[in-house]
């Protein structure tokens, strides 16, 4: 057998072996450790590994003889070259027969290869730490750019809402301007010849009431007659020629038909003042109004809209004058009745019975409260936050076109600092709730 010499097996290895008795001098270095740190026998291993004059902090050696058992430790070298490296020791302690510990063996392995690659992996980890960054911060500024875009494009189509509805408001406006010239204009045709009817109705009724008392007087006359020798065949002429004319029939019904065609013409006359004080023109300024006047106004002139479709129920109270544009609200309360009324003429419909609509008014704190209620459909739950967008109706075609509900809340909200709310039951009914700012407190 081939005998191979201990101290050439320990220069073979790659990894350095270096022994210290308990003094920590060196007694033993393999070829590894004496190209790197010089051959260094009888010195202590501190001052020669690590340029130090007393032990090290944390020394392996020192634990292993301690106590007795293998430790493993990273330690900073410094190598004849000037070079600095960087080790992995394993320490093991060496036992004597009697197993007292008499030295320590250190298996040194460099690892300085390692450490830069960890410190090279340590870079580019903060170097990618530093791109993350970076496009964490374009992905923001990506993110806040489309998130201006979008405000931008939701402020765009709410400028294009509010030019809509602009318009939409000055076409109505219009139209109720046009509306009360030609109400000034049929007043005026109306009102004359109207005021000769009246006055005549009026002349006729009194007349047919002196008349009651001249036939009253002629009955008397009759009676004398048929009492009277000689005249009898005269009275009982008298008495047919009233049968056959059915005079009674005449003192029934003249005044009845007199006081149709009053109340007619006061109709006549009360439908034209409504329809004048609806569609006044109004000023650029506000003007203190009478929000019971004008909701009776309009009650006047939507009355052919729901007189066979609903009952009307006012419960107005008193309440202090409201500075307003008046003609705008008069729009508003015309498309709530009506709204109201369409709502009905479902109901109607299926039931075949009248519906109705109530219109209440009172005055709470600083504001005037309107409530128009009606026992229509109701609205559905799903579509409460679409009522008052513009053009959206659940009607079919060619019975509205969706702008009602919105230019009212517009003219209640916008132009008046109010609020119109609602509250809805779908079966039984729906109450807009109209709120508006009288400048005082109570």
């Amino acid at each position: 057998m081939v005998e191979i010499p201990s101290t050439q097996i320990l220069d073979g290895l790659s990894d350095g072996i270096t022994v210290q008795d308990n003094a920590f001098n060196i007694i033993y270095q393999n070829r590894v450790m004496q190209e790197t740190f010089g051959r260094r026998i009888d010195e202590k291993c501190y001052a020669v590994y690590e340029k130090r004059d007393k032990i090290c902090e944390g020394c392996g050696v020192q634990r292993a003889m301690k106590t007795g058992k293998a430790e493993v430790v990273l330690r900073t070298a410094f190598e004849t070259n000037g070079n600095t490296s960087y080790w992995e020791n394993a320490c093991i302690p060496l036992f004597d027969d009697k197993g007292n510990v008499i030295a320590g063996v250190e298996v040194c392995r460099n690892i300085s290869s390692r450490v830069t690659l960890e410190e090279e992996v340590k870079e580019r980890n903060i170097l990618l730490g530093q791109t993350n960054k970076q496009l964490e911060r374009k992905t923001e500024e990506l993110q806040n750019a489309l998130s201006q875009r979008e405000a931008l494009a939701i402020s765009l189509k709410l400028e294009m809402q509010r030019r809509e509805q602009m318009e939409l408001e000055l076409r109505q406006a219009q139209k109720l301007e046009s509306v009360g010239r030609l109400a000034a204009g049929i007043a005026h045709e109306i009102n004359t010849p109207a005021q000769y009817v009246s006055d005549n109705v009026s002349f006729l009724g009194e007349s047919f009431k002196s008349m009651q008392l001249l036939i009253d007087k002629y009955r008397q006359a009759v009676e004398t007659l048929a009492t009277t020798p000689g005249h009898e065949k005269l009275a009982e002429e008298i008495r047919m020629f009233e049968k056959v004319n059915d005079l009674k029939y005449f003192q029934e019904n003249v005044p009845e038909a007199i006081k149709e065609v009053s109340d007619g013409m006061s109709n006549i006359s009360t439908i034209v003042s409504a329809m004048k004080d609806f569609a006044q023109p109004d000023n650029q300024v506000k003007v203190a109004a009478d929000m019971n006047q004008a909701l009776l106004a309009t009650l006047a002139v939507t009355k052919s809209e729901y007189r066979n479709i609903a009952e009307i129920e006012t419960i107005f109270g008193e309440l202090p004058m409201v500075p307003c544009h008046i003609g705008y609200l008069n729009q508003a309360f015309l498309n709530l009745i009506i709204n109201a009324t369409h709502a009905i003429r479902e109901v109607v419909k299926e039931e075949g019975e009248k519906g109705k609509i109530r219109v209440k008014t009172s005055f709470d704190g600083d504001k005037v409260r309107i409530e128009i209620e009606d026992t229509g459909i109701g609205i559905p739950a799903d579509i409460h936050d679409r009522v008052f967008d513009p053009f959206f109706t659940t009607k079919q075609e060619g019975q509205g076109r969706g702008q009602g509900l919105s230019v009212a809340r517009s003219i209640v909200v916008n132009k008046h600092g109010g609020s119109l709310t609602f509250t809805s039951e779908p079966g039984k009914g729906t109450a807009f709730i109209i709120l508006l700012p009288v400048g005082i407190k109570v």
